[in-house]
């Protein structure tokens, strides 16, 4: 009989743990474009600009996910020569690095990238480099080292953990770091620093 409440508590503690995981969406963009996530935790390039191959030549399955060989974001491929480029159709893309080492590009609409999308087992030896582009985009550090580069626009970044550079470029942008990690970050160029921890 003892185990019965044990399991009870422990039913209710875990959705408490789920939810603070889970982060605002507040803000974003509705994703109309393509989804690219490093699933697998390999090290592909993610890329959704317009005329680039999405996975840097990496990936002759052009997989979203890194898993399965079929996918939605394929609809948004086209042909050029024998590979595959990310067509010029306007979009907001979402792209979301796992926890190897990744490179990702924003397109020139407004983005959604993720150093490391996963809600949990994120190491701190991998290195991330989160480039954006011409529109707002929102930026998530990963836990390990980061070389985050918003670009143009009025960026949302997000760094409440992990390490290295915050170049917020262009626009008027918004930086959401806690006190710990701003110690260990280079930060250039935003407009806005907030140490608010939820929300957008």
């Amino acid at each position: 009989m003892r185990t019965l409440p044990l399991l009870l508590v422990l039913a209710c503690l875990l959705p408490a743990s789920v939810a603070a995981a889970n982060t605002s969406h507040e803000g974003w963009p509705a994703i109309n474009g393509i989804l690219l996530m490093n699933k697998s935790d390999g090290s592909r390039p993610l890329d959704a600009r317009p005329g680039q191959d999405p996975f840097g030549g990496l990936d002759e399955d052009y997989s979203c996910d890194g898993v399965h060989l079929r996918g939605a974001c394929q609809r948004r491929f086209v042909r050029r020569g024998d590979r595959r480029v990310v067509s010029s159709r306007t979009g907001h893309n979402e792209l979301l690095g796992g926890h190897g080492s990744d490179t990702i590009y924003a397109g020139p609409w407004g983005d959604v990238l993720w150093g490391d999308y996963k809600p949990s087992g994120q190491g701190t030896s991998q290195s991330d480099r989160l480039y954006g582009g011409a529109g707002r985009d929102f930026i998530y550090a990963s836990h390990g080292w980061n070389l985050i580069e918003a670009g143009a626009g009025n960026d949302w970044i997000k760094a409440h953990f992990g390490r290295g550079v915050v170049d917020c470029g262009p626009g008027i942008d918004t930086l959401y770091i806690s006190r710990r990690a701003q110690k260990h970050y280079r930060i250039r160029g935003c407009e806005r620093v907030s140490h608010k921890t939820l929300g957008y």
